[in-house]
């Protein structure tokens, strides 16, 4: 499966990620040296806004949303969960292996 048109993200993957900037500093500022750091916050800075979202493909963005996912979900496995929202560890830990799928596959 390609991303075609663009990529739908629902409620528990938007928190999810936010939650992933967050609390993963040191791989966002890995990301920026990897792309314009203006665009890397607004994209992470629209997940606190939003409980779902539709967005075109971005190369860039993608692989930074896969990358902050995947430090996150080995957070999640090996340190404290430390959420602020009504999801649970494992509801983020589903969530983050969909964004992880979806934003790892090549766009079309």
């Amino acid at each position: 499966m390609k991303i075609v048109n663009g990529v739908n993200m629902n409620e528990e993957e938007c928190c999810a990620l936010a939650h992933a900037f967050a609390n993963n500093p040191e791989t966002v500022r890995d990301m920026c040296k990897l792309m314009d750091p203006e665009l890397l916050r607004k994209s992470a800075e629209i997940l606190l806004h939003t409980t779902r979202l539709f967005r075109p493909p971005h190369p860039e963005i993608d692989e930074a949303y896969a990358v902050v996912a995947t430090a996150e979900l080995k957070r999640l496995e090996t340190g404290l969960p430390n959420l602020r929202c009504v999801h649970t560890t494992e509801t983020h830990r589903i969530a983050l292996r969909s964004v992880i799928a979806k934003f790892s596959l090549p766009a079309a």
